[in-house]
């Protein structure tokens, strides 16, 4: 996966106990899901399987798996929340183009005050196709003032082949 490499080697993830209480020799890593529909569950999940097989003899993940919408419930955001303040690593993916709902920027906005300067990471797996700013899709120009203000790093999906001209690529 081609943010596991940066993401481990950047990152003091948790150690983790097994059951009968000893240190295991795996790191936790936390992982907040954050998803729009049904498309947008399914690329996260190929990523996620993805990420869990070339990783999983050396980190223990524990995935928290929130719907955009459900997060308009202010009990379930309150939840997520909780979660959010804990998380290694967030995996937010919509459609492209999508402009963040008020729900959505108010739920940022809640957890990212009691974060407290912890490290971790946002990967974007909205495709965009842009890499300019100006050009960049209203969802990721939001993760990226979220990334800012909580001081996470942004990872964004890589353009799709067809962005790079020949000049560039070489």
């Amino acid at each position: 996966m081609w943010f596991s490499a940066h993401f481990l080697g950047h990152y003091n993830m948790k150690a983790t106990g097994n059951f009968g209480g000893e240190l295991s020799d795996k790191t936790q890593c936390v992982v907040m899901v954050i998803y729009e529909d049904d498309a947008a569950l399914r690329r996260t999940m190929r990523a996620c399987d993805r990420l869990v097989k070339s990783l999983w003899s050396t980190v223990d993940f524990k995935f928290h798996w929130w719907r955009t919408r459900f997060l308009a419930d202010p009990n379930l955001a309150a939840g997520a929340a909780q979660e959010a303040e804990e998380a290694d690593l967030f995996i937010v993916c919509s459609e492209a183009g999508a402009v963040p709902s008020s729900q959505l920027k108010c739920w940022f906005g809640d957890w990212i005050k009691r974060r407290s300067g912890r490290v971790g990471a946002v990967v974007n797996l909205t495709t965009t196709g842009s890499t300019t700013l100006p050009d960049l899709a209203p969802g990721e120009i939001f993760l990226r003032d979220v990334c800012n203000q909580a001081k996470l790093d942004f990872l964004g999906a890589f353009p799709s082949p067809e962005v790079y001209t020949e000049s560039e690529a070489a």
